[in-house]
């Protein structure tokens, strides 16, 4: 039997490459005694050998969830719960790995007060790979993963085909620090039909970590070998190692792109409609000029609060654009009022002002 550990859940099939929480999988035969002090002591559950159906209906979900197809597993053994970030912990003491980033704050998180029973988020593909190492245990494989969730008729969620609740699943809900994750194993209604905990719910974008494992296969290629990387186009090289980034990174490209397209065509009309209403074509420009100073307080201030830059910061940005064009029209139609009655162009903007 092989015993596997469960790390991150993100959809049917998209498990293994960017990884935000997780299971781990012993590595001992079927039958095998567990250690006689475990490293990582925490109940598994035992996933039985036989089929189930893996995927999606063509139409529903990704199209790289299609077909749904039977797929036959050998029989393991999960972690009932997630990694919690005492477990975590407890490995990075131990081994000396790095602290994963702190998402309650700034830089590594090192204190866990309050925070123990609460599933480890920020860590990378790499990170899972060795904690599971120190823990003699493995990552599970997309198919094991998807089985232990929802088992072998096909079903939805690991519950079955009813809509997700709050006594089921920890999903749509904005970020608030401590508050926003739920303990492991702490809503039983949305266990999978083998009693695995935590298997659906919502987690941080995990595009960081995307990012972080980029620059690792960037800084040590598998095998030696120059891995290129796609964000954006299929890979056309078919005679070298390939990879192209794709999933939750496609969706959110796709969402930036769209929105600055957006924000794009916004300006141009912007202009034009204060070129119409100031029948100047160089007015418009000053009142529009200060829009740039929008990213000087967002970008930076997401930088220095450790905070990720995500589709509401930049929606936050456009509306921040907005008001300062509207203050600043309203600005320049005092200032021209109060020309027009005779005042100095300083008088007119101290009045103004």
């Amino acid at each position: 039997m092989k015993q596997g550990a469960r790390w991150g859940p993100m959809g049917w099939s998209a498990m293994a490459v960017i990884v935000m929480i997780g299971w781990t999988v012993y590595l001992s035969p079927v039958g095998a005694a567990p250690p006689a002090k475990e490293l990582d002591p925490v109940l598994m559950i035992t996933i039985p050998a036989g089929e189930f159906l893996m995927g999606n209906p063509e139409g529903v979900g990704r199209a790289d969830e299609w077909p749904q197809r039977p797929v036959y597993l050998d029989a393991f053994r999960i972690d009932q719960v997630e990694v919690t970030n005492e477990r975590y912990m407890a490995f990075v003491r131990a081994t000396g790995h790095s602290n994963p980033p702190n998402p309650y704050g700034t830089g590594p998180l090192v204190s866990i007060n309050g925070i123990e029973q609460l599933p480890v988020v920020q860590t990378t593909w790499y990170d899972a790979k060795a904690y599971c190492s120190w823990a003699k245990k493995r990552l599970p494989t997309e198919a094991e993963w998807e089985k232990a969730a929802r088992g072998t008729d096909g079903r939805k969620f690991p519950w079955g085909n009813e809509a997700a609740t709050p006594k089921r699943a920890n999903f749509d809900r904005e970020w608030d620090d401590e508050r926003t994750l739920s303990p492991v194993g702490s809503l039983p209604g949305g266990d999978s039909p083998y009693g695995v905990k935590d298997m659906a719910g919502a987690l941080d974008s995990p595009l960081y970590g995307m990012f972080r494992v980029a620059r690792a296969l960037a800084a040590e290629p598998p095998a030696g070998r120059r891995l290129l990387q796609r964000y954006v186009a299929q890979p056309t090289d078919t005679y070298d190692y390939s990879l192209k980034w794709d999933g939750e990174w496609q969706v959110t490209y796709d969402t930036f792109r769209d929105m600055g397209l957006a924000y794009s065509v916004g300006l141009v009309l912007i202009y034009l409609l204060v070129v119409a209403q100031f029948r100047s074509y160089s007015v418009p420009l000053i009142i529009m000029a200060p829009i740039p100073l929008t990213l000087i307080g967002i970008m930076p201030g997401h930088a220095l609060l450790g905070q990720q830059f995500t589709a509401p910061s930049m929606i936050g940005m456009i509306a921040l654009a907005g008001i300062i064009v509207r203050n600043s029209i309203l600005l320049v139609d005092f200032i021209q009022q109060e020309l027009r009655s005779g005042k100095s162009l300083q008088d007119a903007t101290i009045a103004a002002a």
